[in-house]
């Protein structure tokens, strides 16, 4: 079974509990590959990626194959499982938790953006997004390996 395409963004809100509630068009493609079993884990570059257990179990798998002795393997290994979190999307309202580490890691406020990536959803905190936004299009971005012949 092919994985689920999660395209396009979305700005959220957190509660004072630290849920958000998931966009409505991307409540489907997180519940249905794994009965709402979802996995919150982060990623070195400061924000967050948001899985349904189907797509992040092979991740998983491969990340516990990492060398223990190469310091960047070590460091993917510790950060990406260390701060994986299992969690079941609500089936009525949708909302997922936010734990204090992820939080932290990710120096998330009130304000989250979705932002679709293929097999999974990266959450960023809105100002860390928009510093992004804006440099992507100050910045000469070069395609990946591979991708030059593509037409926009």
């Amino acid at each position: 079974m092919l994985p689920n395409v999660f395209e396009g963004s979305s700005y959220l809100t957190i509660d004072s509990k630290w849920r958000f509630a998931v966009p409505v068009k991307y409540r489907e493609a997180l519940r249905e590959p794994s009965d709402g079993k979802v996995v919150l884990t982060v990623h070195p570059h400061g924000y967050l990626m948001l899985y349904p257990l189907r797509d992040w179990l092979p991740i998983r798998d491969r990340i516990d194959n990492f060398s223990g002795v190469d310091a960047g393997a070590s460091m993917w290994k510790r950060l990406m499982m260390g701060c994986a979190e299992h969690q079941i999307l609500d089936a009525t309202t949708g909302r997922l938790l936010i734990t204090q580490v992820h939080r932290k890691f990710a120096g998330l406020g009130e304000e989250i953006v979705f932002i679709g990536q293929g097999a999974h959803i990266q959450i960023w905190d809105v100002a860390a997004w928009e510093e992004q936004a804006t440099q992507a299009k100050t910045v000469q971005i070069r395609l990946p390996s591979g991708a030059e012949d593509m037409k926009f």
